[in-house]
């Protein structure tokens, strides 16, 4: 008995030696992580009808490739578009975001929330505008 609960002791510190190893490997390749100019931006005042569109532009300030990997509207009069490849250490990249006013009076304030692989689980953008519906723009 005391040989085989000695193997099994000897294959776990095995096992955990292995596992420790991996976890270090992990570190040396770095995590990405992810630094906006601005989270914030304000239109100002616009004619109800009009689209106005934003890029809010960010750089991976960390050691690995970062993904954007989903962009969630509150709102189905914004759209966004971005990068859907790897963006490298030390390189830049935008998240353009659409808003239609159409049918949009008064103030308006929209979130953006970007899922990356960053350790912040979820980032928000945030759109404002004051629209102006005194004279609604036909576009």
């Amino acid at each position: 008995m005391d040989i085989f609960n000695s193997r099994i002791t000897f294959l776990c510190m095995i096992a955990l030696l292995v596992a420790c190893g991996q976890n270090n490997e992990q570190v040396r390749k770095g995590s990405p992580d992810i630094k906006f100019e601005k989270t914030e931006f304000d239109f100002g005042t616009i004619l109800m009808g009009e689209k106005v569109s934003h890029r809010f532009n960010f750089m991976n300030i960390g050691q690995g490739d970062l993904y954007i990997q989903k962009v969630i509207s509150d709102c189905g009069c914004t759209v966004v578009d971005f990068e859907k490849k790897a963006i490298p250490p030390g390189k830049e990249s935008y998240i353009e975001a659409l808003f239609d006013s159409g049918g949009m009076p008064g103030l308006q304030i929209k979130n953006l929330f970007v899922y990356a692989n960053v350790s912040d689980s979820v980032i928000t953008l945030t759109l404002s505008a004051s629209v102006d519906y005194s004279l609604e723009q036909n576009f």
